[in-house]
């Protein structure tokens, strides 16, 4: 439930447009309007609710970012600044200790919906 919640989140706060080549998506239009987690994968339990790695990219401009890492590091560097980026790296360097329970999921869970609620207002 967190994952989709999420995405929905990172693509309405991006407006349903590639971050990338600038592309508009109609809403609701998930398979080729991708959440992508640029720095560290949606595989990284610390990260995979982090707004600040992650981006609406276009199928086409998630998998050419990913073969790319100087770029996209040029990409977040152009959106965050260098402290934000050393705090992604100081939590990944962290993942170890990070306990993802059943409360930490529900407060993962509200916040993006109260988060989204905003956005569509």
């Amino acid at each position: 439930m967190n994952d989709a919640l999420f995405s929905d989140y990172i693509r309405t706060r991006d407006k349903w447009t590639c971050q990338r080549c600038d592309k508009y998506f109609e809403e609701g239009n998930r398979r080729t309007l991708h959440c992508a987690h640029l720095l560290y994968g949606r595989g990284i339990r610390i990260l995979r609710f982090n707004e600040l790695q992650c981006y609406a990219l276009c199928y086409f401009c998630h998998q050419w970012m990913s073969s790319h890492p100087g770029v996209t590091f040029k990409f977040l560097l152009n959106r965050i600044d260098l402290v934000a980026f050393n705090a992604l790296n100081d939590l990944y360097e962290d993942r170890e200790s990070f306990k993802y329970d059943t409360e930490r999921k529900k407060r993962i869970n509200q916040d993006l919906k109260t988060k989204l609620g905003c956005l569509n207002e």
